[in-house]
């Protein structure tokens, strides 16, 4: 256990469990998941300096686009992008390490929007880089199923 869950225990006298419970009953259960995506260097580098004029769309599955951050209230960039509709969000940004991007996508309603949006994501991605001039061969790769998705436990 760390110290956020025990200090939520210190101060509710509730398990950190029983309080993730109670906002599942009230705002509904989230879904989450991070997809890795092959990425050239290039792609790295566009996605990195993306900005929020480069995000064309206007929609995140099936929803009006509300945000698009490339930096939080602080004005420190993320190295890349979030896109925030009313229900769902995704995030894009280069891996630091390797030959990949990762994009991070959250659903507030299913799990099937939530791939709804991991579709969107890509295909918004693949445009910026087809914007900048570069090749979006990964994303083909994406479509034939080479990537990896994960769903993190939750409490």
């Amino acid at each position: 256990m760390d110290l956020l869950a025990v200090e939520m225990m210190a101060r509710t006298g509730r398990d950190p469990g029983e309080l993730y419970h109670d906002l599942t009953e009230q705002f509904g259960t989230p879904y989450y998941a991070c997809t890795d995506a092959p990425a050239t260097r290039e792609q790295g580098a566009v996605l990195k300096r993306l900005t929020i004029d480069q995000i064309t769309a206007s929609e995140l599955a099936g929803e009006p686009i509300q945000t698009i951050l490339t930096a939080p209230a602080n004005q420190e960039p993320i190295g890349g992008v979030k896109v925030v509709a009313e229900n769902g969000w995704f995030a894009a940004r280069p891996s630091g390490t390797e030959p990949i991007y990762k994009i991070y996508a959250e659903s507030f309603q299913s799990p099937e929007h939530l791939e709804h949006i991991q579709t969107e994501a890509q295909a918004i991605v693949g445009a910026a880089f087809k914007a900048a001039g570069v090749r979006s061969d990964a994303l083909s790769a994406l479509a034939t199923g080479w990537f990896v998705a994960y769903t993190p436990a939750l409490i």
